[in-house]
């Protein structure tokens, strides 16, 4: 029915424009992370600590081999973070890669990114993890891609899988851990325990119940996908009595080998297969460090394997005996048997022709610190490492948009091919002259101020207007609506039609009930045959003015009765403009070259008020109006509707300089701001720079004859290309009057007209909406939510011209004042003139 997915992601208080088509195998798979604080307790010490989605270790995520993994990471933590999907190669795509300040800045609390995890030729076992700082001790997680669908795995399919995470715990917060090495210059503190899925084991204090416990059948084959994703050490591993086949590591088959235990290292995964062929009984399954030297965590982890099925428990489990800590040949032997599957189906393409040969490097170094205050390495110096004697420094800009976008400054590309002089490269001590490396980076609600007044308000992804959001006609747009706002919310797509699936529109409570603080809502917008202009805002209160505030404003003229306060400033693109005292630098400039064509998508997201507009020295042509596109007319002002959208083409053809744009109010009757928002047309190329633009002169504030001319003139384009058809035959006919009203209040203590109330009506019926959104009700049959008895026509015939109003729908205080109604439109004939079922996540009332 749609010709092509696009996906967005809105979050209040976070857009990212995401699209993507793969080959007609791989699937689309989407994910949420919520980074956020949760508390956890182990050894009897609770703390609260950084994880996804409240869960430690966090989500497993499954794919196929080719597919496209989508996750929003969401961060509502109080530090940034960044998320990397190690292991994935991210072929022409390394913006979602995640390691911070390199291919990404973080994500800032209260922000969110989407990464787009592009597999290619990964199949086996990756993770993710968190890549700022220290993070990853508790945000970390499987990605098992799966084979193709409908493919085989290159060894007898296993009755289930089971990825097993190795991980460790500090009892005190390990972002002061990490701060304090840091500081001291000496090794980290060791964790208090290892764990195995998250839990200790029953070998620490306080920890029977912290133990991970896997049940199998006896005779059945079970595939174990373990991650070690502890911090600073290789880990040994091995389940009593038990032998394994190891066929796979780091999303790539290996050949097939048996071993009675592994080793693993940091960021490594290995895939074996476990035969459950002991006798029936419970099996300690059992980790710890392999470490040659230094300081490291000398305890063990241990999680069951239990065999299901009848017969007497041991009192004790045994448990597995392990290499020494500092078995070096135990690590080396069970690493040099990886090897490559390498066969015909899973081929390793090695490159045979080599042009550039790199001799990295890696050492422990120390650094002086100061006499008075020694540090904690060796000698009383600080800790450092290098490659080939440089430490990186990372900077503030991530390297990969300085390279892209060829940003100097940001990182240097002399890092050296080779260490500074050759020596004994497995010597146990660097030489004296390579122990101090030199630094490098070897390629190494939101607060908006106007007018000098600083306010928080509410906004889409922290900027003021929010973004823009592009599609082809016909599209489908997915659009996350994340609130993490304190107040309820919906997102309305102004002038979209939705065939068929009204259930995204968003007007609160007549579509769908709002979208509460920490809730969210995944809209489809189904565009069908707009093409133009059109916007998206807010529908909840008058919440689309983007400013907290407002609310007040709102609360205040319903209480008195009367109109409501002006605004302070008007705005071109959030920016009042010169005009306005302390605004200098808050002013909109727009920069063209001579002789070109500029098509301008003008949108009126004012609340109360049709604005003219207008270019010095300049006329435009229209060509487009909500939408659709219209026929062509020549024009030196424009006048729009709040709600309307204007397309127009300017040609820079007046000589070099600097022009203002300008926009006021049309207002022919009642309170309004007479105030003029300004922008600057800005030639590109050489000339003196006018020390005042020439300003426009609009229409009077009070000009009706302009307003209604300009309208006038817009016509449908209305050509075989974009027909317009207009329904011949009317079977029902309706007569709607839009009315100011007044109602009376207590001892006439309002501050409409004779101390009366203002409301607003159609028909003279004035909108109150219900607690519950009318399309549920609907939909759903629910009785009493709303009445079917609209009147079609006024109550008695009157002069309907009488007095000068020129209202409509998108002016809010007459929506506030209760003019609306809602027209329901019931189902057609055929499947295709059928609304379809809402979605599962819909918000609740």
């Amino acid at each position: 029915m749609w010709s092509i997915t696009k996906i967005f992601i809105l979050q209040i208080i976070c857009i990212m424009l995401l699209g993507g088509i793969k080959s007609s195998h791989a699937l689309v798979r989407r994910y949420t992370f919520v980074v956020q604080e949760s508390s956890h307790t182990r050894l009897c010490t609770t703390k609260t600590m950084l994880t996804v989605n409240g869960s430690f270790p966090g989500p497993t995520i499954y794919a196929n081999k080719g597919d496209l993994v989508i996750v929003d990471v969401i961060n509502r933590a109080g530090q940034n973070i960044t998320i990397h999907w190690h292991g994935v190669k991210m072929p022409r795509y390394p913006w979602s890669d995640g390691p911070e300040f390199v291919t990404q800045c973080p994500i800032r609390p209260g922000t969110r990114f989407r990464q787009r995890v592009v597999l290619s030729d990964e199949e086996g076992t990756l993770w993710w993890h968190a890549h700022s700082e220290w993070s990853r001790a508790s945000v970390y997680g499987a990605l098992i891609i799966l084979p193709e669908k409908n493919q085989p795995y290159p060894f007898p399919k296993p009755h289930a899988e089971v990825p097993i995470l190795l991980g460790e715990w500090w009892n005190s917060d390990v972002q002061e851990v990490m701060e304090e090495f840091l500081a001291n210059g000496g090794d980290p503190n060791v964790s208090d325990a290892f764990l195995i899925n998250g839990q200790p084991g029953d070998l620490y204090s306080c920890s029977r119940q912290d133990t991970y416990r896997l049940t199998v059948e006896f005779g059945r084959t079970y595939l174990i996908r373990m991650v070690n994703a502890v911090m600073n050490n290789i880990m040994f591993f091995r389940i009593a009595n038990h032998n394994i086949t190891i066929v796979g590591s780091d999303a790539a088959y290996t050949k097939q080998f048996s071993s009675d235990y592994i080793t693993i290292s940091p960021g490594q995964t290995i895939d074996f297969l476990l035969e459950a062929n002991q006798p029936p009984s419970h099996y300690y399954m059992a980790s710890r460090a392999y470490a040659s030297r230094g300081n490291f965590d000398n305890t063990t982890t241990t999680g069951i394997l239990q065999y299901s099925g009848n017969y007497t428990i041991p009192s004790s489990p045994p448990l597995p005996t392990f290499p020494e800590f500092n078995d070096t040949s135990a690590s080396v032997n069970f690493t040099t048997r990886l090897r490559s599957l390498a066969n015909a189906k899973y081929p390793i393409d090695v490159p045979l022709n080599v042009t550039d040969i790199l001799f990295f490097t890696l050492s422990i170094n120390v650094r002086p610190c100061p006499l008075n205050a020694p540090c904690d390495g060796p000698r009383d110096e600080r800790l450092l490492a290098s490659v080939n004697n440089v430490t990186m420094v990372l900077p503030r800009t991530d390297i990969l948009q300085a390279y892209y976008r060829n940003i100097s400054g940001v990182y240097e590309n002399d890092f050296p091919d080779n260490p500074p002089f050759p020596y004994n490269y497995t010597q146990e001590f660097v030489p004296r002259d390579l122990s101090r490396p030199e630094d490098g980076t070897a390629v190494q609600e939101s607060s908006h101020t106007r007018l000098c007044t600083t306010k928080t308000m509410l906004t889409v992804n922290g900027s003021f207007p929010g973004p823009t959001i592009y599609a082809n006609k016909g599209d489908l747009v997915i659009v996350d609506v994340i609130n993490n706002a304190t107040q309820n919310l919906t997102i309305h797509w102004h002038g979209v039609k939705m065939p068929r699936y009204p259930w995204s529109d968003g007007p609160e409570f007549v579509t769908q009930c709002p979208i509460r603080p920490g809730k969210r809502f995944s809209q489809w917008v189904v565009l069908s045959d707009e093409v133009g202009t059109l916007w998206w805002h807010a529908h909840s209160d008058w919440s689309r003015a983007t400013n907290s505030d407002i609310q007040e404003v709102m609360e205040e003229f319903l209480a008195t009765g009367g109109d409501p306060n002006v605004s302070d400033a008007f705005l071109i693109n959030g920016q009042p403009g010169d005009l306005y005292p302390c605004s200098k630098p808050d002013t909109f400039n727009m920069i063209v070259e001579s002789g070109k064509t500029y098509l301008i998508r003008m949108i009126n997201a004012v609340m109360n008020n049709i604005m003219f507009f207008r270019i010095a020295n300049h006329t435009i042509t229209v060509v487009g109006s909500d939408g659709a596109y219209t026929k062509q007319f020549i024009s030196d002002y424009i006048a729009i509707s709040p709600g309307q959208t204007i397309d127009f083409l300017l040609e820079a053809n007046q000589p070099p300089s600097h022009y203002y744009m300008a926009s006021h109010v049309y207002a022919s009757a009642g309170n309004f701001d007479n105030t003029t928002t300004t922008g600057i047309l800005q030639y590109a190329g050489n000339y003196t720079i006018p020390s005042s633009p020439p300003l426009p002169s609009l229409p009077d504030f009070t000009n009706t004859l302009a307003s209604t001319s300009f309208t006038g003139k817009l016509r449908s384009l209305a050509n075989n290309e974009y027909p317009i058809d207009v329904p011949l035959t009317v079977s029902t006919k309706l007569f709607f009057t839009l009315s100011i009203n007044i109602q009376p209040c207590v001892n006439t203590t309002c501050l409409g007209p004779f101390g009366e109330r203002f409301l607003a009506s159609v028909n003279n019926v004035s909108l109150v909406l219900p607690r519950t959104d009318i399309l549920q009700a609907y939909y759903r049959n629910i009785s009493g939510v709303y009445e079917n008895d609209f009147p079609d026509n006024p109550p008695f015939p009157f002069n309907y011209t009488q007095g000068v109003w020129f209202l409509h729908c998108h002016f809010e205080r007459h929506v506030s004042w209760g003019m609306g109604m809602v027209f329901i439109v019931k189902n057609g004939n055929g499947p295709n003139a059928t609304m379809l079922p809402p979605p599962s996540d819909m918000p609740q009332c």
